[in-house]
């Protein structure tokens, strides 16, 4: 009897940890126009969604999660190119600006949703000006090489 009780007991241990062994962390800031809204450090945030057969976490998981920790509206648009968030806190997205993201650095040349993230991603959400201006003011670039290319 002392035997399956112990075995039970270490079953019902492991589906308490299994989550936490489960989460996936990544480092996670938002750059609103004018000031920075979430992780100005870019915080080491849990991604991990609770839909049922989960998907690996993408980039728009990582906005939601801030989202809830921060406290801060964002709003999502169907497009025909999938989701699109055309809004962050106050500002919409509308002409020439509108709200851009990176992962590691780098714009991937698909959607949020399309992006899967890794333990330890950096994911950068920022309100931008196409064109000229760039990006917001809080959002500092620093020039890699002779070539024309910054890291954030």
């Amino acid at each position: 009897m002392s035997h399956r009780l112990i075995v039970v007991a270490a079953l019902v241990a492991a589906l308490l940890t299994a989550p936490a062994a489960f989460a996936l962390k990544v480092h996670v800031r938002v750059e609103g126009k004018e000031r920075t809204i979430f992780g100005p450090t870019a915080s080491l945030i849990d991604v991990t969604t609770p839909r049922a057969n989960a998907l690996p976490e993408n980039a728009l998981d990582a906005l939601e999660s801030a989202s809830v920790l921060g406290e801060f509206y964002y709003h999502v648009t169907l497009s025909s190119f999938g989701p699109y968030v055309d809004q962050v806190g106050r500002y919409a997205a509308a002409g020439q600006t509108g709200w851009v993201f990176k992962v590691n650095g780098a714009s991937p040349p698909v959607g949020a949703d399309q992006v899967r993230l890794a333990a330890g991603d950096t994911v950068l959400w920022y309100w931008a000006q196409f064109g000229v201006a760039g990006g917001p003011k809080t959002l500092v670039l620093s020039k890699v090489g002779k070539a024309p290319c910054y890291r954030v």
